[in-house]
């Protein structure tokens, strides 16, 4: 005896019909996106403050750079060369210090580091200004560079005072605030035309 399978197609197209005929939603897929947290505006204008002091630090000597060193005695070749350790004393130092920096902010804390790393860099900068001769413009530049080890803490302290919802716009303020200082440490060429003009 053949089984009945009038009744199961009949069955079956009726039930792909149903679910073809089946409403689709179209409308787009939502998720649920957590709330994005305030950028907390203390912490985040102290380290544009200090981010600036960076940038500063950097970049106020170039446009005097090789006037400074043909100051201290230095012509052709040796005026090159000279002025090339001028200019990176600083940041070589603060790599050389990196990682003690660091370190003792895993101790003490990052605020400490922080403020006494801005301090010193500063003073040394006061020094560089005072210096006679290119070895005491080296020193003090390298000093500056020791003292001051906030180029890796700041972006620490920045992930520690944001979210997951806010860390990334927090650390676009760390280039943002380099860069928007870091044209006014080039304001020394106005010497040079003030030079020409006066």
């Amino acid at each position: 005896m053949k089984p009945d399978t009038n009744g199961d197609s009949d069955g079956g197209q009726v039930g792909k019909a149903g679910s073809a005929s089946a409403p689709v939603s179209t409308a787009p897929k939502t998720r649920d996106l957590k709330a994005r947290t305030p950028l907390p505006k203390v912490p985040m204008g102290c380290m544009i403050a200090i981010q600036m002091n960076e940038a500063l630090m950097i970049n106020v000597l170039f446009p005097f750079l090789v006037f400074m060193t043909d100051f201290f005695g230095f012509t052709g070749p040796a005026l090159g060369y000279h002025a090339g350790i001028l200019a990176s004393s600083f940041c070589g130092a603060q790599f050389l210090s990196s990682i003690f920096w660091g370190r003792l902010a895993d101790r003490v804390g990052l605020k400490p580091c922080l403020i006494s790393g801005t301090l010193g860099s500063s003073l040394m900068f006061f020094q560089f200004g005072l210096s006679r001769n290119f070895g005491q413009a080296v020193a003090a530049r390298a000093c500056a560079g020791l003292l001051n080890g906030n180029s890796g803490l700041l972006k620490v302290y920045v992930a520690k005072v944001t979210d997951q919802s806010n860390r990334a716009k927090g650390f676009s303020f760390i280039s943002l605030a380099w860069g928007e200082w870091g044209w006014v440490g080039f304001g020394g060429s106005v010497g040079l035309v003030a030079e020409i003009f006066v």
